[in-house]
């Protein structure tokens, strides 16, 4: 009930300003109910207030609407009077296990922070608000305590925050409200130090107690207490007063040294003597440490024990628990100190992922391994409990310091290799990160490749041990049909794996301490790991890494980076000092075995002498010998069959193995073309073949294919299809040729190969043969036509290589899609002279005959025998007449003539269909008529919708009605006519340079003598031409409708583009505005009329090339003075 005399209604604070009000109801109100509210202000008390009548109508409309708004009155101390339904305006409740402090001092809400939050849209952000909610200190979700405490000091609003409130204990019941008024999720409110264990607030051994009875509600961590949690360990047995105060204290004071974080090492320093002893029980002792004015741990001296011991008269046993005691605080306050001592998080394992770089790159020991306890129980992840594990065992005093020689090379390494993060690096940070990391990271780089692998499971394990750390790997297509799925499975599998490694490897820095063991120098994987962990790094780590792959190498990337080292002159075959060689490495600081320098020389063409004084090149023993030396010697990889390359061969041969090695060019041609050893790949040049350098899983796979291929009745196959099937497990660089090279060297006499141009294979026992001739094998033995697409599926035949043959082989026929064989011989037999003689009659009445005509006979009257000669379409049949050579022209697919017939008439489907269109008017004719003659002569529809304007534009035909059109050329014609055209010309042009035929209308031609047809302007302007007049047309498709125009026989313009241009430069004076000049030159018949004022605009182009300017849609004129 509402008290009597008071108003009804929404009243605000009294503090609130009428700024402050405003914002409310705009950000709550309006722009979420779509109200606007009417404000009233009391006078008596001060403040504002809106009457509820202007949101009641939400209630029956929008009941959540409704809701949602009561709760926000509650929230915000707004109060709410009415009469019978005060319940619905019930106070703001807070939700279970929300941070709420009450603080009875009054706060300065001049600059109210949550007035100014825009992301308040829904309820569910309130459920959970914490901010500062007048007269309560609280954190919202979506703002960090800094970041709050930020906007409040910014905004001058005192703000008391929880540890100040508690360490206040004249406003602490100790009863009532102990710690907190609800003790909540601690990991919320400090991210990244607040998971700490009981066991390190209490002590594990005095107060044992307190810790189990934590540990049975289920709180290991501090960030795990909620009220409901402590209240049940204060009513556990054995909790009494003093306990119940000491885990206030305690609880208190490490919330306080989380929100201070400035402040640990004064709150580390303090070390009351109430830690180590028990108030009740070790009265005199605590009396005895105070006479001598001792009041913390640390100022305990053996003097002063010594007095303490002799004044309490302890026994023997008393004093060994205080000996045991202060050694035991001795060793944890050490200890705590050193875990104070700062780390470097970006180089310590899993950083990245975990931690927040936003407050440095610095943190300290202690907190760093809280924080991974925290995320070991948080994220269950197996990699990361691991650490933690390794963590809670680590003290700097149990591990060996690293040495000024160590860190030295370390700060080296870093400086060289990992630049970009780690400036400004001190010695102590990087020393103290550098023997956590071999704490967290122990042993060898083989141990901890060995333990990732051993996580794996067995399906990974084989991708891992078949695929990545293998030198012959298993193909993509066996793992798969092992496990029973595609090849494209067993890839994303690989590739997802190979992810997964180098995250591991990343973030457990294995680079850094692969870096400190092989002093940063490049190196030979295989002398640090097994050979398999060298080719897993190959292949996932050093792909990744450019910069690693510099210094760290397989042994073939060894020899290749050694061999890079050694000079020129070295290289050149002839004998050198072997120190010549051992100097380039040793300035490398290179110790390398016996037979990584055996391995090289080998590799140079060298062998050692006989004393060890000398390198001596290996005999070439042959032509071919001497050609790879030559090679050798100018790195070249590939040699052209030319008269320049024989020359230079036999030069250098001379030079350095004392004769030439070829005797005639000839000879140098047949050693390329027959020596096996020499695999041509394409326009005269050649590569060496050496079987050790190649793959050869691929191969063998490559003829399983085939044989499998020919034993399903297929009797060749093209190399481009085998190549294409096996591709992705080829080397990137190998083409199709050099693979057609390698296998047929490979398998020489499990199959046959073509001879020609082209890399054929076929069935052994067979006889080659051309691509037309296995074409038309093909073709022939089909009972239907075949799409072009499955040839190349089936034989690799391109669609340009189809093309050629169909151009070289009348009876090889394309009819889209589809391609198939005619047999024309038998065709020729059983109707040829039928066709011949019909060919002939028909030619000799008309010029030009259809093919539709033509094809319209054949099948009346030859297509019996068309299952035998499989002639069933227009093309074919027009392929058989090819193949007669008749002296006749094929136009296209529509048109047969003789060859020397109509000499002026271009062979172009174009140029028949529109003579065609002349023919046809020579009497007036409809478009519908048209349309009907020229579709039954042959053309498709199709052909007709597309191109009929186009036909009709190079045509004869004129148009003089409505739909009407007729040949001009058969237009009759007199004098008076012609004299009565001239006069209108004249009376047109006496005040113009032009006419455009757009302009002219029925009056124009009034008073015209009648002829046979209606005057038009397209009929007057062929008069007007035949009297010298000009008609000019759009052109270089600036415009799509032509706009004809008439000008003057003497005209100085010599296309509508320049007439155009001319208008405008005359018409810009007048006014400058591009859309009102183009509705001039439309108006003028110019250009096109367009309605749409945005596309009343000429073409830039045309602009461009007449000197004219458009900006801010005014047009301007370049060069005036030039003009």
């Amino acid at each position: 009930m509402v008290e009597e005399g008071l108003q009804e209604g929404a009243f605000f604070p009294n503090f609130w300003t009428k700024q402050q009000v405003d914002h409310w109801l705009d950000v709550f109100i309006t722009m979420r109910l779509a109200i606007k509210i009417e404000l009233n202000f009391d006078e008596k008390n001060k403040q504002f207030w809106f009457s509820l009548d202007q949101i009641w109508d939400h209630y029956f409309s929008d009941r959540q609407a409704f809701k949602e708004t009561a709760l926000l009155l509650g929230l915000f101390g707004i109060v709410v009077r009415a009469e019978g339904v005060q319940e619905l305006f019930s106070d703001f409740e807070w939700e279970r296990d929300t941070w709420v402090v009450m603080d009875p001092r009054p706060i300065d809400l001049s600059d109210h922070p949550l007035l100014k939050l825009k992301s308040f849209n829904k309820l569910s952000s309130y459920q959970c608000l914490f901010g500062l909610v007048l007269n309560q200190v609280t954190l919202i979700d979506e703002i960090t305590m800094d970041r709050l405490l930020q906007i409040c000091h910014k905004s001058h609003i005192k703000v008391a925050t929880p540890v100040d409130l508690l360490n206040e204990k004249s406003k602490i019941n100790p009863e009532k409200k102990l710690i907190l008024s609800r003790l909540t999720d601690l990991s919320y409110i400090f991210p990244i130090d607040s998971h700490q264990r009981i066991n390190r607030i209490f002590d594990p051994i005095r107060q044992k107690l307190i810790i189990n009875n934590f540990a049975k509600v289920g709180v290991d961590y501090l960030d795990e207490l909620t009220w409901d949690k402590l209240k049940a360990v204060y009513r556990a047995p054995g909790i009494g007063i003093n306990k119940q105060k000491l885990i206030a204290e305690r609880i208190l004071a490490e919330i306080s040294f989380l929100m201070n974080p400035d402040d640990q090492e004064d709150k580390k320093k303090e070390f009351p003597l109430t830690n180590l002893f028990d108030p009740a029980k070790d009265k005199a002792l605590l009396k005895a440490f105070d006479n001598l004015g001792i009041t913390s741990l640390d100022q305990i001296t053996s003097d002063s024990l010594s007095k303490v011991f002799k004044s309490c008269h302890l026994t023997s046993k008393k004093m060994e628990y205080v000996e045991r005691q202060l050694k035991y605080f001795n060793e944890e306050r050490n200890n705590s100190l050193d875990l104070l001592s700062p780390v470097f998080l970006p180089l310590l394992p899993f950083s990245d992922k975990l931690f927040s770089y936003n407050e440095g790159f610095e943190i300290s020991t202690s907190n760093y391994l809280a924080r991974l306890s925290s995320l070991g129980a948080t994220k269950k992840n197996p990699r990361i409990i691991n650490l933690a594990q390794l963590g809670s065992s680590f003290s700097f005093r149990k591990k060996k310091k690293i040495s000024d020689e160590q860190l030295m090379k370390l700060k080296n390494i870093i400086a060289k290799y990992l630049p970009q993060k780690f400036d400004g690096l001190t010695d102590e940070l990087l020393a103290n990160t550098w023997i956590l990391l071999n704490h967290l990271v122990p042993g060898s780089l083989d141990s901890c490749l060995a333990g990732f692998l051993k996580d794996l499971d067995e399906r990974s394990h084989i991708i891992f041990t078949e695929r990545l750390m293998s030198s012959k790997p298993a193909t993509l297509e066996a793992l798969g049909q092992k496990w029973h799925t595609t090849r494209e499975r067993v890839r994303q599998i690989e590739q997802k794996l190979k992810r997964q490694f180098i995250e591991w490897w990343e973030q457990s820095r294995l680079t850094l301490k692969f870096l400190m063991e092989t002093n940063g120098e490049q190196i030979e994987l295989e002398q640090y790991v097994r050979p398999e962990f060298s080719l897993l790094i190959n292949n996932t780590i050093l792909k990744h890494n450019l910069k690693l792959q510099r210094l760290w190498f397989t042994s073939s990337d060894f020899l290749d980076y050694l061999e890079s080292l050694i000079d020129e002159n070295l290289k050149d075959g002839f004998i050198h000092d072997y120190r010549d060689f051992t100097e380039v490495f040793d300035k490398k600081h290179l110790k390398l075995k016996e037979s990584t320098i055996n391995r090289l020389l080998k590799r140079l063409n060298y062998q050692r002498s006989s004393d060890e004084t000398q390198v001596i090149p290996l005999k070439p023993g042959n032509q071919h010998g001497v050609v790879k030396l030559y090679c050798q010697a100018f790195k070249i990889e590939e040699i052209k069959s030319d008269q320049s390359t024989y020359k230079s061969i036999n030069a250098w041969s001379k030079e350095n193995l004392g004769s030439p090695v070829f005797s005639s060019y000839h000879l140098f041609q047949v050693m390329l073309t027959n020596r096996p050893c020499f695999i041509p790949i394409g326009k005269g040049k050649y590569k060496f073949f050496e079987k050790d350098n190649y793959d050869l899983v691929p191969f063998w796979r490559a003829k399983s294919l085939l044989e499998e291929h020919f034993s399903n009745g297929y009797p060749f196959v093209r190399d481009v299809w085998l190549y294409e099937q096996l591709k992705n497990d080829l080397p990137s660089q190998m083409t199709s040729d050099e693979f057609y090279q390698v296998f047929q060297r490979l398998f020489p006499k499990e199959f046959v190969y073509s001879l020609g141009r082209n890399n054929d294979i076929f069935a052994a026992g067979t006889t080659p043969l051309s691509i037309g001739e296995q074409m038309v094998t093909f073709l022939k033995a089909q009972t239907k036509p075949t799409r072009i697409k499955e040839l190349k599926q089936r034989f690799g035949w391109a669609n340009y290589t189809v093309q050629q043959e169909v151009g070289k082989n009348p009876a090889i026929v394309i009819d889209s899609p589809n391609i198939f064989w005619i047999d024309l011989k038998l065709a020729k037999k059983l109707y040829g002279a039928e066709l011949t003689k019909y060919l002939n009659r028909e030619l000799a009445k008309k010029p030009i005959l259809f093919t539709k005509s033509v094809y319209q006979f054949y099948q009346d009257n030859c297509a019996v025998q068309v299952d035998l000669t499989r002639i069933n379409s227009k093309k074919a049949l027009l392929s058989f007449i090819k193949y007669l050579q008749l002296d006749l022209d094929v136009i296209g697919f529509d048109f047969i003539m003789r060859k020397k017939s109509i000499p002026n008439l271009k062979r172009e489907t174009s140029e028949l269909w529109s003579n065609y269109f002349s023919e046809l008017g020579e009497n007036k004719i409809t478009l519908y008529e048209l349309k009907k003659a020229i579709l039954e002569a042959g053309m498709s529809e199709r052909n007709w919708n597309l191109n009929y304007s186009n036909y009709l534009k190079k045509s004869d035909l004129i148009y003089v009605a409505k739909d009407c059109f007729v040949n001009k050329n058969k237009i009759i014609r007199n004098s008076l006519i012609d004299r009565a055209v001239q006069v209108r010309l004249n009376e047109l042009f006496e005040n113009r340079d032009f006419v455009a035929l757009r302009s002219l209308s029925g009056l124009d031609f009034r008073g015209l003598p009648r002829i046979e047809y209606s005057w038009t302007p397209e009929l007057f302007a062929v008069f007007a031409q035949d009297f010298g007049y000009r008609l000019l047309v759009w052109k270089n498709g600036l415009f799509r409708i032509p706009c004809p125009v008439l000008i003057l026989p003497d005209s100085d313009y010599h296309s509508l583009e320049e007439l155009l241009a001319a208008k405008i430069k005359f018409w810009v004076k007048d006014s400058p505005v591009e859309y009102i000049l183009y509705r001039r030159a439309a108006k003028a018949g110019l250009v096109p009329k367009r309605l749409n004022r945005a596309k009343q605009k000429f073409p830039a182009e045309f602009l461009a090339r007449h000197n004219l300017k458009v900006k801010d849609g005014l047009i301007s004129i370049l060069n005036q003075g030039h003009q």
